[in-house]
């Protein structure tokens, strides 16, 4: 036998099984018609005869092969169950060991948190005395500190040692910082020995408050003379390290007082009465100048700390005195409108000077530009009045003397040229003394000027 006939050997078995399987699944089908499927696999009584063997031969060998297959799965389901079944029955015994063995360390940490707490039972009692101690012992030291600290302090206060007080300013803190340490123990019922203590501080404070502010007056006086002021300057520079150990309250306190006396030398300065005319500001800015000029050559102004102020605060303080002097001033002076103009050009000129010069590292809430003009804005009405006949009567003029005959290139008057001038002139004039109402206020005269009616003598237009 040849390889082709191997082949189709094969060949016929395949389809012959092929053709089993396709007659079984038709006739395992739901809507098999049985008398179509027999008509269509016997068509004829030929057929019948001679395939009926061969199709029921056929029919009984693919139910041989599915009994077969059927008892393959079956055999396959009841090993696999089997062992499923004994997977989940080690599973439930590992999960029952596990639980066997937390028990077991539940026990034992148990047992291990009683020793624990019997062997300790005898040290907490121990160790509850041991931080009491030390924190005795920190108490008691503080005491000690503070008692010393308020002895020193109260000694150079005694003996009104400004240097002394000073080098012992850091005091000062450590006393604030321990008595805030003992803030939760009460006065009443407390230890009468830090009860003590605290009068004695509240009382330091007080003294040295007095002492500072006799102190600045002092030297506030020595200032303005011409003795020696290496001392002065020695002890405003332990006033100030003083004042700000101290706290804000004192340091606001202090300037205040020492602002307050520059202001009343100021106010004694121009208490005469032939000082009390608008003539007297050039004096009055002068006064100010040197006082700011005495601040920086003797170095006061690098004495006191910058955050203090006290060089503008002192500017402030003059300057809106004079601002109330020339308010006060301008209601009996009003009959003379030039001495008006240059007092407010002259107080203007001296804003911008000390807003240009204010001190470095000094700032405050209020500028200087404005601080004293602003006073002359109500008064300003007689200015734009004076202003528009100055301008009207230059309109005249120019009118008069007025040839009629433009420029044959520009086509323009020579008096609108000059006119147009002359406002450009008063326009700067009142922008250099003020911006705001008064300003605005000549811009409506201007708008309301009006030509004069033409001579007669005039005859024709050009």
């Amino acid at each position: 036998m040849n390889n082709e006939d191997v082949d189709s050997g094969g060949g016929d078995v395949g389809v012959k099984k092929a053709g089993i399987e396709n007659e079984l699944d038709l006739i395992g089908s739901e809507n098999l018609d049985v008398t179509d499927f027999i008509n269509m696999r016997f068509p004829t009584e030929e057929s019948l005869d001679n395939d009926l063997e061969s199709f029921l031969e056929n029919l009984k060998e693919g139910l041989r092969s599915l009994d077969a297959e059927l008892e393959e799965i079956v055999r396959i389901e009841r090993h696999g169950g089997a062992k499923s079944a004994m997977e989940v029955a080690a599973a439930v015994e590992q999960i029952q060991n596990l639980k066997t063995a937390i028990a077991r360390v539940s026990v034992s940490a148990h047992q291990a948190e009683v020793a624990v707490s019997d062997a300790t039972r005898d040290i907490k009692p121990l160790d509850c005395a041991r931080r009491n101690l030390i924190e005795t012992s920190e108490g008691l030291k503080n005491l000690v500190d503070l008692e010393a600290a308020v002895t020193k302090l109260e000694n150079a206060a005694e003996a009104k040692d400004i240097v002394q007080i000073g080098a012992s300013s850091h005091l000062l803190a450590d006393v604030e910082r321990i008595l805030k340490r003992f803030d939760r123990l009460p006065n009443e019922g407390g230890l009468p020995r830090l009860v003590n203590l605290r009068k004695r501080a509240s009382a330091l404070r007080e003294k040295l408050r007095l002492i500072l502010l006799d102190e600045f007056e002092e030297i506030s006086r020595k200032i303005t003379t011409k003795e020696k002021y290496e001392m002065a300057m020695m002890r405003l520079k332990s006033a100030c390290q003083v004042t700000n150990d101290l706290g804000p309250d004192l340091r606001k306190e202090v300037v205040g007082h020492y602002v307050g006396s520059r202001l009343a030398a100021f106010q004694t300065a121009f208490s005469d009465i032939s000082s009390h005319t608008l003539s007297s500001l050039d004096k009055r800015f002068a006064w100010l100048r040197r006082e700011q000029r005495v601040h920086e050559e003797k170095g006061i102004g690098t004495i006191f700390p910058t955050d203090w102020g006290v060089s503008r605060r002192i500017c402030e303080v003059i300057c809106n005195a004079t601002s109330k002097f020339i308010d006060s001033q301008l209601g009996k002076e009003m009959k003379e409108v030039h001495s008006m103009v240059l007092a407010l050009q002259r107080t203007v000129e001296f804003e911008n000077e000390l807003e240009a010069h204010s001190p470095s590292g000094e700032t405050g809430e209020v500028t200087f530009v404005g601080i004293m003009s602003t006073c002359f804005e109500p008064y300003m009405s007689a200015f734009v009045t004076d202003e528009d006949e100055n301008l009207s009567e230059i309109l005249n003029d120019l009118l008069r003397n007025e040839s009629w005959m433009s420029s044959s290139t520009t086509h323009v008057l020579k008096s609108s040229t000059e006119l147009f001038l002359h406002i450009q002139k008063s326009v700067r004039r009142c922008a250099q003394l003020t911006t705001s109402k008064t300003f605005f206020n000549m811009h409506r005269v201007r708008g309301e000027i009006r030509t004069p009616q033409r001579s007669q003598s005039c005859t024709t237009w050009p």
